[in-house]
């Protein structure tokens, strides 16, 4: 399996429908997957953004919340009653995914986007399937603009983590969509 990293988001995404001012990080991953048919884009954002990350992500993330809640900026920490297990199977399109709200979809993409107070997130998972193949192009793009300098310092430390985290929620993908199809519709 190859990750292929590009600085651009590809042609046709949405990511960038409606989006004001520049752009100051980009990047894109694409995994090719067989046969991934019988998954839904819901139930591959299911997969990235909601199922359950691993113990190292679960920490890095309980540190950065318990950082910047101190600093008044929006946490994964429940602030009210908790939100209900994600299943990752789910097919169902809905308003929210993980922690991210959900601003655009069509039937082969999702962009959930999160704005706070030092920068603006969006992240967009296109699905594609590739001409004359059972393959499907998955990207999994990010786009940032900083608000302000607090953006570009929170951006820093964490930039190196959010590779890390899209190239292995992306093996997560691979792996949970070999045991979601059974074995014998594979090529």
């Amino acid at each position: 399996m190859k990750i292929n990293k590009y600085a651009t988001q590809p042609d046709g995404s949405m990511i960038l429908y409606d989006w004001n001012g520049a752009v100051h990080y980009i990047d894109s991953y694409q995994l090719i997957m067989s046969n991934p048919d019988k998954l839904s884009i819901d139930t591959v954002a299911n997969i990235i953004f909601a199922s359950d990350p691993p113990k190292w992500q679960k920490a890095l993330t309980r540190l950065r919340d318990s950082i910047v809640g101190f600093f008044g900026l929006k946490t994964g920490i429940p602030s009210e009653s908790p939100q209900p297990q994600s299943d990752p199977t789910q097919s169902q399109p809905v308003d929210k995914i993980g922690l991210f709200p959900v601003i655009n979809r069509s039937d082969s993409e999702i962009v959930m986007e999160l704005d706070d107070k030092h920068l603006l997130f969006r992240a967009s998972l296109l699905m594609r399937k590739l001409q004359n193949s059972d393959q499907y192009s998955v990207f999994l793009t990010t786009i940032v603009q900083f608000h302000n300098l607090w953006g570009r310092m929170y951006f820093f430390p964490v930039k190196p983590f959010h590779r890390i985290i899209v190239t292995q929620s992306l093996k997560r993908l691979l792996r949970q969509h070999n045991e979601l199809i059974p074995q014998d519709s594979l090529p």
